[in-house]
C-alpha cells in the first residue's frame, strides 16, 4: 500500500507530467499498432494497407500487360488481313489485265485460282494458330 500511496502522491504533485506520459504512451501505442491505410484502387470505398495496395498494383500491371498483348495480337491480325486483301487485289488485277489485253490463258486462270486458294488456306491456318494461342492463354489464366 505504501508504494501505491507514493505513486498517487507523485501523480498529484506532477499532474501535467503524468497526463503527458499517459498521452505519450497512448500515442506510441496508436502509432505502432495501427497500419496506415488508403482507398483501394480496384475496390472503391474500401480501405487497404500498403501491402494490399502493392498487391493491387501488381494485379493492375498484369491486367495492363494482358491488354497490351491482346491489342498487339489484334493489330497483327488486322495487318495480316490487309496484306491478304492486297495480295488478292493484285492477283485479281493481274487477271483483269490479262483478260483485257488478250493474254489470258487457262494456265493463268488456274495459277491465279491456286494462289487465291493458297492465300485462303494460309489465312485459315493463321487464324487457327491464333485461336489456339488465345485458348491456351485463357486456360493458363484460369488456373
Amino acid at each position: 500500500m505504501d508504494m501505491l500511496h507514493k505513486a498517487l502522491k507523485w501523480v498529484d504533485q506532477n499532474r501535467y507530467m503524468a497526463v503527458a506520459v499517459i498521452l505519450a504512451v497512448g500515442l506510441a501505442v496508436w502509432l505502432l499498432g495501427c497500419q496506415p491505410m488508403t482507398a483501394s484502387v480496384r475496390h472503391p470505398g474500401e480501405q487497404v494497407t500498403a501491402v494490399e495496395l502493392e498487391r493491387e498494383a501488381a494485379l493492375i500491371e498484369s491486367d495492363i500487360q494482358a491488354q497490351l498483348k491482346a491489342l498487339e495480337m489484334a493489330r497483327a491480325d488486322i495487318e495480316r488481313q490487309v496484306a491478304l486483301r492486297a495480295q488478292a487485289v493484285e492477283i485479281l488485277g493481274g487477271l483483269a489485265t490479262a483478260a483485257t489485253t488478250g493474254t489470258f490463258t487457262p494456265a493463268t486462270g488456274i495459277n491465279a485460282g491456286l494462289t487465291l486458294l493458297g492465300l485462303i488456306g494460309l489465312g485459315a491456318v493463321a487464324d487457327n494458330r491464333r485461336k489456339d494461342k488465345v485458348i491456351a492463354e485463357k486456360s493458363a489464366a484460369a488456373k
